[in-house]
């Protein structure tokens, strides 16, 4: 949508406004059209961000959830920073 409204040379406040990001975004996809870097906009693999953990690692973690929080956890509700 933003690429359109380039083509369409409206500007970037307009654009910012219709598509609800930032000025920021909406330049760059702006910029990367005027350029002809079409292939710069689409998305690119990241790499995996979460930690695997399996085996008994794995079971202990379940076993800790499952027992939900402890007074000495101080919270009515694990999240994993509690953990």
């Amino acid at each position: 949508m933003a690429a359109a409204l380039a083509i369409q040379k409206r500007e970037t406040v307009n654009i910012q406004t219709s598509v609800g990001r930032s000025p920021g975004f909406v330049q760059r996809w702006a910029y990367a059209l005027r350029d002809g870097e079409i292939e710069a906009l689409k998305d690119k693999p990241r790499g995996e961000s979460v930690a695997k953990i399996n085996g008994e690692t794995a079971l202990k973690l379940k076993a800790r959830i499952d027992a939900g929080p402890t007074q000495a956890d101080g919270v009515c509700t694990l999240r994993g920073k509690d953990i």
